[in-house]
């Protein structure tokens, strides 16, 4: 067999994996209504939950074992500039009935959800913003349970970060505004797992072994860790989206593959690469349009995004990376706002 007809083959056999899609609906508003749905291979989906929420919606985090949804909610619109996300609290979604919850409270705001590689857990961060009264920031870093039980783990000096990674021995890593990717346990002091004071602290991801931490820089993707330096330069015309709290990145649920990928100066193509973070190999692909990537396969062969503006009429679109393969997703559903996916347990 030819490499054409292999390529032909792959792309004709290739169907994207059942999962799990949550989302708040567009045109909901301020006060929206999450759902969240099991989506088959062949684009068929079933509603597992559906419920109204009170609130600007600001993350949402599904459990790898597929019963938790985490999600934050706020008052209003974004509160000030010193903690954007004030007036957030974190609420947990039971996907089996269909109940939630606010787990959290304060005066300040909760951000950086992030569920462990086995579901049992949260990282989070509360943020409180002092800045009316001349002192600094406050934050903390917390651990909250799949139960929605909240511990305080430790404090965090300077700029609030704006993310979390939970690692596979259940240590919870954030990164200092010194450039420091700091590890911490339950009752033990924390590790510094990797240092790099060069780069951006907001667009960042980690690999969940804690070697390996991806970071977005406008025209190229670095690693830093045991496969330092540039991993993926942008052609010339694309950059990332460095805005306030959006992101470039996202990682499958095992941890081990990575999705980077932005847009070109005219808003009307998107260049998507992935990879494992074991190897510096990136698969670079482009499509027409504005997307949004919001989840990749375990075994990094597919990707599912969500159209960025209304380009498509399906919800959601699977991406096969090695072939660039587009198939609809989600059907008979309208235009999704906030969203992640996550591949379906086996």
């Amino acid at each position: 067999m030819g490499p054409y007809l292999a390529l032909l083959t792959a792309w004709s056999l290739a169907t994207p994996p059942a999962g799990c899609l949550a989302y708040l609906a567009t045109g909901a508003g301020e006060s929206g209504r999450l759902i969240v749905r099991d989506v088959s291979a062949d684009g068929e989906s079933s509603e597992r939950a559906s419920v109204a929420v009170a609130g600007t919606i600001g993350e949402l985090a599904l459990a790898s074992t597929g019963d938790r949804l985490a999600y934050t909610v706020g008052p209003g619109a974004a509160g000030s500039v010193d903690h954007p996300d004030a007036g957030f609290q974190v609420g947990l979604l039971d996907l089996l009935s269909g109940k939630t919850s606010t787990v959290t409270k304060g005066e300040g705001g909760w951000l950086g959800l992030s569920w462990s590689p086995d579901g049992l857990s949260l990282g989070a961060i509360f943020g409180a913003d002092r800045a009316r009264d001349g002192s600094p920031p406050e934050s903390w870093l917390h651990r909250i349970s799949r139960t929605g039980t909240v511990s305080r783990l430790r404090r965090i000096e300077g700029e609030v970060p704006r993310r979390t990674a939970v690692l596979t021995d259940g240590r919870i890593v954030y990164r200092s505004e010194k450039g420091r990717w700091v590890a911490t346990s339950d009752g033990d002091p924390s590790e510094t797992l990797l240092t790099d004071p060069q780069i951006g602290a907001s667009d960042w991801r980690l690999s969940a072994d804690g070697k390996t931490a991806l970071d977005a820089d406008t025209f190229v993707l670095r690693a830093v860790g045991g496969s330092s330096g540039i991993v993926w330069e942008l052609p010339s015309g694309h950059r990332f989206d460095l805005g306030r709290g959006g992101s470039n990145l996202a990682v499958s649920a095992n941890g081990e593959r990575y999705l980077a990928w932005a847009r070109d100066l005219t808003g009307r193509k998107t260049i998507v690469g992935s990879g494992p973070f074991a190897k510096r190999t990136v698969i670079t692909i482009m499509l027409e349009g504005r997307w949004e990537p919001i989840g990749v396969s375990n075994d990094g062969d597919w990707m599912v995004a969500k159209p960025g503006t209304s380009i498509e009429s399906s919800a959601a679109v699977a991406v096969h990376l090695a072939t660039g393969k587009v198939v609809p997703y989600l059907r008979g559903t309208d235009l999704v706002a906030r969203a992640t996916w996550m591949e379906s347990p086996r």
